[in-house]
């Protein structure tokens, strides 16, 4: 609901409640506004305010997840590729899984070195949100995050960053199936996934506000607001119509009159 905190003579603070979808930010239009006595009946274009309002209180951390390719000690991997699905976390726990949807996307064949680059398309095939993703690989036997000591297997750290801001929404990554060559005698996945750093939910702010400057005074204007987030805008809030600024201070002539204290009406007299 859109409302008016303070009118001056050339600016109107607004307020407003957010909505329940996670918003990056909001945009405000303005326009003087058209009464029904008016002889001019052109339509009146809207303004955009060239501020935008951030929604986001604080910014989600990232989740990060390895991907690590294993052999025997001894052994090293010289050939063969794999594939990546992906899994969404359910924010409704009662649609068929509690907990995560499948996607149905198998990812292209992924290389047992894949590049940074080439790991990065691979996922971003199967993305389903929108989001940010940055990748890293370690060589075998590097000092990076990873703690591999078997020379011929890689690992790749995949850092994902929700646009919507929601930890619910980031993927957990799964292998379909790997082509793999080496010597592997352990009863693991040939290819392990584990998440190493888990993410934190973006905190929005209830109550915007928002100051338009640059008004004439003593005139009517007409507001709207709309959230915009990774998906693009939605729909304007209903307008709000109407709304003077104060009269100019240079031409305001009324006085001031003091206040009279009760008892003291005829102490002058």
């Amino acid at each position: 609901l859109l409302k008016v905190l303070e009118t001056k003579s050339n600016c109107i603070r607004l307020q407003w409640k957010a909505p329940s979808t996670n918003a990056i930010h909001y945009e405000t239009q303005y326009r003087p506004h058209l009464h029904d006595y008016a002889t001019d009946v052109s339509p009146i274009l809207w303004l955009t305010h060239s501020d935008h309002t951030s929604a986001i209180l604080s910014l989600p951390t990232i989740d990060a997840q390895e991907i690590t390719t294993l052999v025997d000690d001894g052994s090293i991997i010289s050939s063969g590729d794999f594939w990546l699905k992906l899994e969404i976390p359910r924010t409704n726990p009662s649609i068929h899984s509690p907990h995560t949807s499948p996607s149905s996307q198998v990812s292209p064949a992924i290389p047992f070195n894949a590049s940074e680059d080439q790991m990065k398309s691979a996922i971003k095939s199967i993305l389903l949100i929108p989001g940010e993703i940055r990748v890293f690989r370690y060589s075998p036997g590097s000092n990076g995050s990873s703690s591999l000591s078997v020379g011929g297997a890689y690992s790749w750290r995949i850092d994902f960053k929700s646009l919507m801001g929601d930890r619910a929404s980031l993927p957990l990554m799964t292998v379909y199936r790997d082509t793999l060559d080496g010597s592997y005698s352990r009863k693991l996945n040939r290819v392990g996934v584990k998440r190493v750093q888990v993410g934190q939910s973006a905190k929005y702010k209830e109550d915007l506000s928002l100051n338009v400057t640059g008004l004439e005074p003593y005139a009517y204007y007409d507001f709207r607001v709309r959230a915009i987030n990774s998906y693009g805008p939605g729909p304007w809030s209903d307008v709000l119509g109407e709304v003077r600024t104060l009269l100019s201070p240079l031409y305001n002539t009324e006085k001031k009159v003091s206040p009279v204290i009760a008892g003291q009406e005829n102490s002058k007299l």
